[in-house]
Protein backbone atom coordinates (compact mmCIF):
# COMPACT_ATOMS: atom_id res chain seq x y z
CA UNK A 1 0.00 0.00 0.00
CA UNK A 2 2.91 2.35 0.81
CA UNK A 3 4.55 1.63 -2.58
CA UNK A 4 1.25 2.28 -4.35
CA UNK A 5 0.93 5.65 -2.60
CA UNK A 6 4.45 6.72 -3.63
CA UNK A 7 3.94 5.42 -7.16
CA UNK A 8 0.79 7.49 -7.49
CA UNK A 9 2.57 10.62 -6.20
CA UNK A 10 5.46 10.12 -8.65
CA UNK A 11 3.02 9.67 -11.53
CA UNK A 12 1.06 12.77 -10.50
CA UNK A 13 4.29 14.80 -10.25
CA UNK A 14 5.35 13.62 -13.69
CA UNK A 15 2.01 14.57 -15.23
CA UNK A 16 2.12 18.03 -13.61
CA UNK A 17 5.71 18.60 -14.78
CA UNK A 18 4.82 17.56 -18.34
CA UNK A 19 1.78 19.85 -18.31
CA UNK A 20 3.87 22.80 -17.09
CA UNK A 21 6.53 22.22 -19.76
CA UNK A 22 3.84 21.98 -22.46
CA UNK A 23 2.23 25.25 -21.35
CA UNK A 24 5.58 27.06 -21.35
CA UNK A 25 6.45 25.78 -24.81
CA UNK A 26 3.06 26.74 -26.25
CA UNK A 27 3.20 30.15 -24.60
CA UNK A 28 6.63 30.74 -26.12
CA UNK A 29 5.36 29.78 -29.57
CA UNK A 30 2.40 32.13 -29.22
CA UNK A 31 4.71 34.99 -28.34
CA UNK A 32 7.02 34.10 -31.20
CA UNK A 33 4.09 34.04 -33.60
CA UNK A 34 3.29 37.63 -32.64
CA UNK A 35 0.36 37.35 -30.25
CA UNK A 36 1.88 39.91 -27.89
CA UNK A 37 3.26 42.09 -30.66
CA UNK A 38 0.85 43.33 -33.29
CA UNK A 39 2.08 42.58 -36.80
CA UNK A 40 0.06 44.82 -39.09
CA UNK A 41 -1.05 47.68 -36.86
CA UNK A 42 1.17 50.41 -35.53
CA UNK A 43 1.13 49.28 -31.92
CA UNK A 44 3.88 49.69 -29.40
CA UNK A 45 5.88 46.58 -28.66
CA UNK A 46 5.50 44.51 -25.55
CA UNK A 47 8.70 45.01 -23.57
CA UNK A 48 8.26 42.12 -21.18
CA UNK A 49 11.21 39.81 -20.73
CA UNK A 50 9.42 36.84 -22.31
CA UNK A 51 8.41 38.86 -25.37
CA UNK A 52 11.94 40.17 -25.82
CA UNK A 53 13.42 36.67 -25.57
CA UNK A 54 11.08 35.17 -28.15
CA UNK A 55 10.59 38.19 -30.45
CA UNK A 56 11.06 37.22 -34.10
CA UNK A 57 12.88 34.02 -33.23
CA UNK A 58 15.92 35.86 -31.86
CA UNK A 59 16.27 33.58 -28.86
CA UNK A 60 19.46 34.42 -27.04
CA UNK A 61 20.95 36.24 -30.02
CA UNK A 62 23.80 38.42 -28.80
CA UNK A 63 24.33 40.59 -31.87
CA UNK A 64 21.68 42.96 -33.09
CA UNK A 65 21.36 44.90 -36.31
CA UNK A 66 20.85 48.63 -36.42
CA UNK A 67 17.07 48.24 -36.66
CA UNK A 68 17.13 46.19 -33.45
CA UNK A 69 19.22 48.88 -31.77
CA UNK A 70 16.75 51.62 -32.76
CA UNK A 71 13.84 49.51 -31.51
CA UNK A 72 15.69 49.01 -28.22
CA UNK A 73 16.22 52.78 -27.92
CA UNK A 74 12.49 53.24 -28.54
CA UNK A 75 11.72 50.76 -25.74
CA UNK A 76 13.94 52.84 -23.44
CA UNK A 77 11.91 55.91 -24.51
CA UNK A 78 8.69 54.11 -23.53
CA UNK A 79 10.25 53.22 -20.16
CA UNK A 80 11.14 56.89 -19.66
CA UNK A 81 7.54 57.91 -20.41
CA UNK A 82 6.23 55.29 -17.98
CA UNK A 83 8.53 56.61 -15.24
CA UNK A 84 7.07 60.07 -15.86
CA UNK A 85 3.40 59.14 -15.64
CA UNK A 86 2.59 58.39 -19.27
CA UNK A 87 1.62 54.73 -19.23
CA UNK A 88 0.75 53.16 -22.55
CA UNK A 89 -1.73 50.33 -22.58
CA UNK A 90 -1.85 47.42 -24.96
CA UNK A 91 -3.04 48.83 -28.25
CA UNK A 92 -1.56 52.31 -27.81
CA UNK A 93 -0.01 53.39 -31.10
CA UNK A 94 3.32 55.18 -31.35
CA UNK A 95 1.41 58.21 -32.68
CA UNK A 96 -0.84 58.29 -29.60
CA UNK A 97 2.21 57.91 -27.40
CA UNK A 98 3.92 60.78 -29.20
CA UNK A 99 0.82 62.96 -28.74
CA UNK A 100 0.71 62.17 -25.02
CA UNK A 101 4.43 62.88 -24.63
CA UNK A 102 3.72 66.52 -25.53
CA UNK A 103 2.24 66.86 -22.03
CA UNK A 104 5.76 66.26 -20.72
CA UNK A 105 8.15 67.66 -23.34
CA UNK A 106 8.88 71.23 -24.44
CA UNK A 107 10.50 70.29 -27.75
CA UNK A 108 8.63 67.67 -29.74
CA UNK A 109 11.22 67.41 -32.54
CA UNK A 110 13.39 64.72 -30.89
CA UNK A 111 10.25 62.71 -30.18
CA UNK A 112 9.13 62.96 -33.81
CA UNK A 113 12.60 61.98 -35.06
CA UNK A 114 12.79 58.95 -32.75
CA UNK A 115 9.29 57.86 -33.77
CA UNK A 116 10.14 58.16 -37.47
CA UNK A 117 13.29 56.05 -37.02
CA UNK A 118 11.32 53.50 -34.98
CA UNK A 119 8.66 53.22 -37.70
CA UNK A 120 11.35 52.62 -40.34
CA UNK A 121 12.96 49.97 -38.15
CA UNK A 122 9.70 48.29 -37.21
CA UNK A 123 7.63 48.35 -40.38
CA UNK A 124 9.71 49.13 -43.45
CA UNK A 125 12.03 46.19 -43.02
CA UNK A 126 15.00 48.18 -44.33
CA UNK A 127 18.19 47.93 -42.32
CA UNK A 128 19.07 51.24 -40.73
CA UNK A 129 22.56 52.73 -40.70
CA UNK A 130 24.91 53.46 -37.81
CA UNK A 131 24.05 57.15 -38.35
CA UNK A 132 20.37 56.31 -37.76
CA UNK A 133 21.29 54.60 -34.49
CA UNK A 134 23.33 57.65 -33.47
CA UNK A 135 20.42 59.96 -34.32
CA UNK A 136 18.07 57.81 -32.24
CA UNK A 137 20.48 57.90 -29.27
CA UNK A 138 20.81 61.68 -29.57
CA UNK A 139 17.03 62.08 -29.81
CA UNK A 140 16.54 59.98 -26.66
CA UNK A 141 19.20 62.03 -24.86
CA UNK A 142 17.40 65.27 -25.82
CA UNK A 143 14.02 63.83 -24.84
CA UNK A 144 15.24 62.77 -21.40
CA UNK A 145 17.19 65.97 -20.67
CA UNK A 146 15.90 68.19 -17.86
CA UNK A 147 15.87 71.18 -20.25
CA UNK A 148 13.18 69.48 -22.31
CA UNK A 149 10.74 68.99 -19.41
CA UNK A 150 7.72 71.23 -18.98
Amino acid sequence: EEKLKFGFLYALGGVLAAALITVLILKGRRIEAGDLIEDDAEHIEDDSLIARIFRNGRRGRKTFGNSDKVRDIYRRYITYLKMNGISPHSGTTSEELSDRSRELLLDEQPDLLLRSLYLRARYEGAELTEDDVLLAEQALTRITSEENRK
